[in-house]
């Protein structure tokens, strides 16, 4: 179980720490724990809560109603709004996910993705569903509130999604053969998967190696393919020391080959202006 500050509540729910202060006082909605020196913090259920009623007061349900329903009556109020695709949001699909992750719930976590692509498409709701969803992963790492498992439950669950929706494309002929990998020492794969799925749908032919490649078979994969463009992501900075010592660039300068890069815009600047590559700066740029 983790535990959290107020302004960390603040932070994920979206709710102002003033605001849920006055919820205690007045609607005795959540009682905060106390520390030693009388400092309150809150546990994952306090959270979870907490994302449930900012999702219904989002939807126009007021505070004094809310704080008179016990947690079974919220969550079927959650779960009726999350279902019906007419009035659920972008925001109700990243708070689910939070909570299906906390809760390490897999049937409720893999519904959220279905239904959020079922309103929204793929596309959309890897934009404006998923990668929120990751960015607010990423406060909770942040400031130490999600366990790697956590981290990890989510991350293959959406691959394991993405992964099945590439299977369901169909495979057409292309005088475009677009590469895809990320080099050694990166992991982070969701959205190398999400531009494999873009380039296939759009009927182009890719080669998707995955993650963690080592020069070796990129440089062999290149000459055996001859792809028209390479695309890959550069998250840390063992990625640049990684292109600087087995000289990718010149490669693909060489054999005239486009090379499309997303990522850290910082560490990418340098290389495009020295070798023809082009920084892909959203998933709409492919």
């Amino acid at each position: 179980m983790s535990f959290y500050q107020i302004s960390d509540l603040e932070q994920l729910t979206g709710i102002k720490a003033h605001t849920i202060r006055i919820w205690e006082k007045r609607y005795n909605l959540i009682e905060p724990h106390r520390s030693e020196t009388n400092i309150r913090f809150y546990d994952d259920q306090q959270l979870i809560k907490i994302l449930n009623v900012s999702t219904l007061i989002n939807q126009g349900f007021k505070i004094s109603i809310i704080s008179r329903l016990s947690l079974a009556e919220i969550e079927k109020k959650i779960s009726s709004i999350s279902l019906n695709e007419n009035i659920a949001t972008n925001d109700i699909f990243v708070n689910d996910l939070t909570i299906a992750m906390l809760e390490l719930n897999e049937i409720n976590f893999e519904k959220c993705i279905s239904n959020a692509i079922l309103k929204f498409g793929v596309f959309d709701a890897m934009v404006t569903v998923i990668y929120p969803f990751l960015n607010k992963v990423g406060l909770l790492w942040n400031i130490n509130k999600v366990m790697p498992f956590q981290e990890h439950f989510a991350s293959n669950l959406i691959k394991q999604k993405l992964h099945s929706l590439i299977e369901n494309l169909p495979h057409k002929k292309s005088k475009f053969t677009y590469l895809l990998f990320l080099p050694e020492n990166e992991y982070h794969e969701i959205g190398l998967l999400f531009s494999n799925y873009i380039l296939r749908a759009k009927g182009i032919r890719t080669v998707y190696l995955g993650q963690n490649i080592p020069y070796q078979n990129i440089e062999t994969a290149i000459h055996e393919i001859n792809p028209t463009h390479l695309v890959t992501l550069i998250i840390s900075n063992l990625s640049i020391e990684f292109f600087n010592q087995n000289n990718i660039f010149k490669l693909i300068q060489a054999k005239n080959i486009k090379c499309l890069v997303a990522g850290r815009i910082d560490l990418l600047a340098p290389f495009e202006k020295k070798y023809p590559i082009t920084i892909l700066k959203s998933p709409s740029s492919l």
